[in-house]
């Protein structure tokens, strides 16, 4: 079973001109962006996308799940992935309930 999942951008830094046009998520690392990657490697069930407001439209396009809001009656727990990830796959496997990676740096 997929496990119901939030990307979000938050623009803690920058990393312009490349989200000028599209959320961090959205920025193409070799074959795949973020989003696309950790979803495949992961299993995840996209269930909203948050995005800065300049960047609801254009997302809006791209995607077919809620930008910006919470879906209709998403109930339980959720997996938040910043759209900045670093891809460290076999620890974000390992994270339970209630808990968070955060990168040293961060």
């Amino acid at each position: 079973m997929s496990t119901p999942t939030i990307f979000f951008d938050d623009e803690a830094a920058p990393l312009a001109p490349l989200t000028d046009t599209r959320a961090s998520f959205d920025i193409r690392t070799g074959g795949f962006t973020t989003l696309g990657r950790l979803k495949r490697a992961l299993d995840l069930n996209v269930i909203a996308l948050f995005v800065p407001e300049r960047l609801k439209a254009v997302t809006r396009q791209r995607y077919a799940v809620p930008v910006n809001d919470i879906p209709e009656g998403a109930m339980g727990a959720v997996l938040l992935i910043n759209g900045r990830c670093p891809l460290p796959l076999a620890q974000i496997t390992e994270l339970t309930l209630g808990q968070r990676l955060v990168e040293k740096s961060s």
